[in-house]
């Protein structure tokens, strides 16, 4: 939100210096990300929503500085007897506590909007349209009550609030064709929907160039029946901002005074008397809240005076009665989000200033346990192995997209939020992989050739009606494998590389590490890979499928990994190995063998022989084509033999072989082209 200073000086007597005042607030929790040119920006939380008006922002300022709060007179409206009262029809009145209507007529088409509005919208981040509009959002903007006007020439008939129906249909503002739930409260006339309520108007019924009549609507929604709406139809205005959040309940019939008095004064016409259903709520809510004393000192570990306390809460705008150490406070209209006795703690220590409150240890209560997570041991050898590897580690939001969650975790049913922040944080993750490659992609936007990344972190399941969180390990590798040097190529990241990766941070396990062919929808079939330790499947690796590679823009192929990190064994301790003194034989052997068989499976094959100078096997080429059967395949097998209790003979090496040569046919059929000594 963009707040013009000149105009709020209007409202605040000794406005403090920009730059101090822009201090204040974000110290306050009202975070100012730029105040240049006499313009604060700021960034406020959901819950705040009485601040996003220059009258909710000057009571902050004014709590905040002690200076004094200049409430304008009351707007002076004449109104004319002989007008007709708008007719108003069923009201939600759940969804709708008050609802009203005033007909303007004999308003002057031509009329234009002053220049010094023009300039606070400006300032203000608003674009200026007709002078009917401008007002509306002029006086949104200075009380934080959305208004609406309609076209009192295309609307005949009784205005009502309702549910919509199933797959109802509005042509909005923007001239886009809108499909309603019925969960979505609508204004309308008979069948006939003329705007979503505290939403966007109709484009049926939308003042224009020669508009002269028209009903202004002030209201009060529930934000319960506003709240998601918007985001639902892919909207978000500046009036569902403010609804969903809770606007004050009080305000609608100033608004409406606010509103007409600039119309009248600017465009000329005559008003109506305004047509309401429901009563305005009072000034303070009826629920009070105890504030005791000792509760105050214990969270902030300070005693703050009790006077102090006292003027905080008036100057906050809440009737307090203080008596034997504690206070009675009934929070005001505008303040939804103080309902219970830490949110009054809270506001008192932003308002004494944190800067105030010492830092004090906070002593543990009895029996307290750590939440349980993966060894300390084993999250710092990931860290280092993976830093070493030129990995650097994020964090990223426990939230994600849905459609991006159905994609990499299939099949499952992902939390969803009630009110998320976004809509691509719709649902709590079950896999690290969509906002890592997000974070991939933020990084190569800007110029970075490479990127690496590693998080360890939980991620969300369900468990029956139980939330199921579980520790993982989640990594992506894209860009140049290596930095531009003279001495080599310059190629990209491949799968090799973070197969590579993985065996490096793995090797230190006890147990068999085994990548395995493997399928998922997200990854590139014919390059993903089963992680097993132990004959037991940990995790997953691949190269980021081909489809997806348009919705992350990556430019390079992209190569993911995500390991359960319970799933190990612990830390293994570091022994000592001794080398042999004697010199090492080493043999190369080829052997055809079906295309289907894996080559880690004649690997294992061959260890399982427990031949105890047999120290290495490892498979250097795989052959196909001419000399061989279309589905036959030649691989070629390293054995590195090495005794530690004397030097091997040639014999010796060469019935190791025929052992070897004899088991690989028995299990696999494998025929032998030749051996060798490399």
């Amino acid at each position: 939100m963009k707040c013009d200073l000149n105009w709020l000086a209007e409202w605040v007597a000794e406005l403090p210096p920009a730059e101090e005042l822009a201090q204040s607030l974000t110290m306050a929790g009202l975070e100012v990300d730029d105040h240049r040119d006499q313009v604060l920006e700021l960034e406020l939380t959901p819950n705040r929503g009485d601040c996003l008006s220059m009258r909710g922002l000057a009571r902050e300022v004014s709590a905040l500085t002690g200076a004094e709060l200049q409430e304008p007179s009351e707007p002076k409206v004449s109104t004319d007897a002989s007008a007709d009262k708008p007719g108003l029809g069923e009201i939600e009145a759940d969804a709708c506590p008050y609802y009203s209507l005033r007909l303007i007529e004999g308003i002057n088409p031509e009329a234009e909007t002053p220049q010094w509005m023009l300039d606070r919208l400006e300032r203000s981040g608003v674009r200026a349209h007709h002078l009917l509009v401008d007002v509306t959002n002029y006086v949104m903007l200075e009380l934080g009550q959305p208004l609406h006007a309609f076209d009192a020439d295309a609307v005949s008939g009784d205005v009502s609030v309702r549910w919509a129906q199933a797959q109802e249909m509005i042509r909005a503002l923007d001239e886009t064709q809108l499909m309603l739930d019925p969960d979505m409260l609508v204004i309308a006339i008979g069948e006939q929907p003329i705007a979503v309520a505290g939403i966007i108007g109709s484009a049926n019924s939308a003042v224009g160039e020669q508009t002269s009549r028209i009903l202004l609507e002030s209201a009060h929604f529930a934000p319960e029946a506003i709240m998601g709406r918007a985001r639902r139809l892919k909207l978000h205005t500046e009036s569902s901002r403010r609804f969903e959040r809770g606007v004050d309940p009080r305000l609608a019939l100033h608004a409406t005074q606010r509103a007409t008095e600039l119309i009248l004064e600017y465009a000329g016409g005559r008003a109506s008397e305004v047509a309401h259903v429901g009563r305005l709520a009072p000034a303070f809510r009826s629920d009070r809240i105890r504030l005791r004393a000792s509760r105050l000192a214990k969270c902030l570990a300070v005693e703050v005076d009790g006077a102090e306390v006292s003027r905080i809460l008036r100057a906050l705008g809440c009737r307090a009665k203080q008596d034997a150490g504690q206070w009675e406070v009934s929070a005001p209209s505008w303040r939804f989000d103080l309902e219970i006795e830490e949110d009054l703690v809270e506001e008192i220590a932003r308002v004494y200033g944190y800067d105030r409150i010492e830092p004090a240890p906070v002593p543990l209560p009895a029996g307290w346990e750590v939440p349980p997570q993966p060894g300390a041991r084993q999250l710092e050898h990931c860290q280092s192995r993976l830093m070493e590897c030129g990995y650097s580690e994020a964090v990223t939001y426990s939230f994600t997209e849905d459609g991006l969650e159905q994609i990499f975790a299939p099949g499952s049913k992902p939390w969803r939020l009630v009110n998320p922040i976004s809509e691509d944080q719709a649902v709590m993750r079950s896999t690290l992989v969509p906002n890592l490659l997000r974070a991939a992609q933020y990084n190569l936007n800007r110029q970075q050739p490479s990127v690496r990344l590693f998080e360890t972190a939980k991620v969300f399941s369900r468990d029956g009606n139980e939330v199921r969180e579980t520790w993982v390990l989640g990594g992506v590798a894209c860009g140049q494998a290596h930095p531009l040097q003279w001495g080599a190529v310059a190629r990209p990241i491949d799968f090799y590389d973070v197969k590579g990766d993985l065996e490096n941070l793995l090797q230190s396990w006890s147990g068999s590490l085994e990548f395995s062919s493997a399928e998922h929808p997200a990854l590139h079939p014919g390059q993903t890979a089963c992680v097993s330790l132990d004959g037991r499947q940990i995790g997953i690796l691949g190269a980021l499928h081909p489809n997806l590679h348009s919705e992350f823009d990556l430019g390079s192929p992209a190569f993911v990994f995500e390991l359960e990190l319970e799933a190990w064994n612990e830390f293994p301790v570091p022994h000592f190995s001794a080398w042999s003194e004697y010199p090492m034989v080493a043999r190369d052997l080829n052997v055809v063998v079906a295309e289907s068989t894996p080559a880690s499976a004649v690997e294992d094959c061959v260890r399982s022989l427990d031949i105890e100078p047999l120290q290495e096997v490892s498979v250097f080429d795989v052959y196909r084509g001419e000399g061989l059967e279309p589905e036959r395949k030649s691989l070629a097998l390293r054995l590195i033999f090495q005794s530690f209790s004397g030097t091997l003979k040639d014999e010796e090496v060469d019935g190791y072989l025929e052992q070897v040569i004899a088991h690989l046919a028995e299990l696999w059929g494998a025929e032998t082209r030749q051996w060798a000594k490399p």
